[in-house]
């Protein structure tokens, strides 16, 4: 079951405009009238395809806030993973094709900072993305130090960490 990846409708009985066009922005489906016109959009789609295949992997111990970013990513082209403890985060990672981490400083067990330094160990370039509802901590030097490739800021703007989702997973 796959409902981001890409479908194309063909029939040379289909009055449009174009012989190739996406029938919403938002979403991976086109309608094509034209066998060439598909080849040469091939491209498109499969940059669509490669795009709905990644995976986001929210960590918070608050089961609403995570609750609150699956409803906040669920039209996403992402496959969309939380978790609850950093434990549980360190397994997800081993078991699924992760391709970013959003994550909570604050936690039980272990903090942030250390589920951080515990994904570099593994997964030296992964883009982690920190959201805390301290202000201050934007400026500490450990997130620096652990590559962090952004922070923001609690409550989470929706369209400001779907911006930075984009620009990392590009």
């Amino acid at each position: 079951e796959c409902p981001n990846s890409p479908v194309v409708l063909y029939s040379r009985d289909i009055g449009t405009e174009k012989s190739f066009q996406r029938l919403k922005e938002d979403e991976p489906v086109f309608i094509a009238s034209d066998i060439t016109a598909i080849r040469e959009n091939l491209d498109s789609i499969i940059v669509i395809q490669s795009k709905s295949s990644r995976s986001i992997l929210f960590v918070d111990d608050e089961p609403n806030i995570l609750n609150a970013y699956v409803r906040m990513f669920r039209k996403s082209p992402w496959e969309i993973h939380t978790a609850e403890t950093g434990e549980k985060a360190l397994e997800l990672l081993q078991e699924k094709n992760i391709d970013l981490v959003v994550t909570d400083m604050k936690m039980p067990q272990f903090n942030g900072v250390e589920l951080e330094s515990r994904i570099r160990e593994k997964f030296a370039e992964m883009p982690i993305v920190v959201c805390s509802a301290y202000p201050g901590l934007k400026d500490d030097q450990s997130l620096e130090f652990n590559g962090i490739a952004g922070f923001i800021e609690k409550p989470v703007d929706a369209e400001v960490l779907k911006t930075r989702i984009s620009e990392l997973l590009e």
